[in-house]
């Protein structure tokens, strides 16, 4: 939405980004970090693709940090498809910056709310994806942000729904799990160029 993306009170969405620019906003206000978001409930790899001169070339980020994997599911036609456009975008993302940093955030899903055989599906495809995107890590030497196992970590404590309402959709609390493991990994790497 343009007249959102100008709008202070609802360009940076209602997501983990919000907690994290918040979070981080407050902590380190002298760091002068800035956070831009460009997600789009439901899309997948190749929506992305599609938009990323104006959502990505355009913004000129020092950091470029990526989540998607659990919309793909409906296009799903081989994991080699997925890499090939994952690469692709990353290749571009260089070809316009070389110096940019790069941050590959995991899918992930719960058994709520689908049926089995779906749930079943869904869930050999997102662990698919996340051994394409262990290759693409290594391969182009990024930050690596691990959340499907997590979020499985986080069923000892509640029950799925309680972080993932739909299995695909995080809740506030599912959010604030992404925003936290996102911080910790980032910041304990310094590559915004300074750590916690």
């Amino acid at each position: 939405d343009p007249i959102a993306r100008d709008d202070l009170n609802h360009q940076i969405g209602h997501t983990f980004i919000y907690i994290i620019a918040g979070t981080m906003g407050l902590k380190y206000a002298d760091k002068h970090i800035s956070f831009i978001n460009r997600g789009v409930s439901g899309d997948n790899i190749e929506q992305i693709y599609d938009r990323r001169e104006e959502d990505i070339f355009a913004e000129h980020p020092d950091v470029f940090s990526i989540l998607v994997g659990m919309n793909d599911y409906w296009l799903w036609k081989d994991e080699q498809e997925f890499e090939e456009i994952y690469r692709q975008l990353l290749d571009e993302v260089l070809e316009h910056n070389p110096e940019t940093k790069l941050i590959l955030c995991e899918p992930f899903i719960l058994p709520v709310k689908l049926e089995e055989d779906v749930y079943k599906a869904r869930h050999k495809m997102v662990r698919e994806e996340i051994e394409a995107l262990h290759r693409i890590s290594d391969d182009y030497h990024t930050l690596y942000v691990p959340l499907a196992d997590k979020f499985e970590e986080m069923c000892q404590i509640r029950e799925p729904s309680y972080w993932i309402w739909d299995g695909i959709h995080p809740t506030e609390a599912g959010h604030g799990v992404i925003a936290d493991q996102w911080m910790r990994i980032v910041l304990e790497s310094g590559i915004l160029g300074f750590k916690e």
